[in-house]
This record gives structure tokens, sequence and C-alpha cells, in this order.
């Protein structure tokens, strides 16, 4: 936030840990106008990044990462 990014592309939230939730809530104050959250555009290729945790999933070995990613590949 403090290199003043403009805009965001994701190709797949994370309902756990993605950072879209911090731009929704963001207030911005009239002492600094300028410091306002990125554009924010998710769903770029979603599809080929749900795949690609989807194939993460069944050859990672059994961990907290791989559980993460089913959770990812899980997604609608």
């Amino acid at each position: 936030m403090a290199l003043k990014v403009t805009d965001v592309y994701y190709g797949l939230e994370s309902p756990a840990d993605g950072g879209s939730s911090v731009a929704a809530g963001w207030r911005v104050s009239a002492d600094l106008p300028w410091y306002v959250p990125p554009t924010i555009v998710g769903g770029i290729r979603r599809a080929e990044v749900r795949d690609q945790f989807r194939r993460y999933r069944d050859q990672a070995p059994d961990s907290g990462m791989r559980s993460w990613a089913a959770t990812l590949a899980a997604l609608p």
C-alpha cells in the first residue's frame, strides 16, 4: 500500500488469506485523499488458476499447503 500500487489483478480469491477484503473495507481519509485503495480485478483466467491448484493438490505431499490448495481447487 505504501508503494502506491494502483491496480491489482488476480485469478482466484483465497477466502482464508486473500487481500481483496482489505481494499473493500478501506476508508479514505480527508487528511490523505490521495491514499486510496487499489482497483482490484479478480477472476483473471480463473479456471486455469483453479486447475493449477487442483494439480498441486493431486501431486503434493500431505501438508497444510496441500489442504489450503484443496480449498481453492474446490471453489466454484
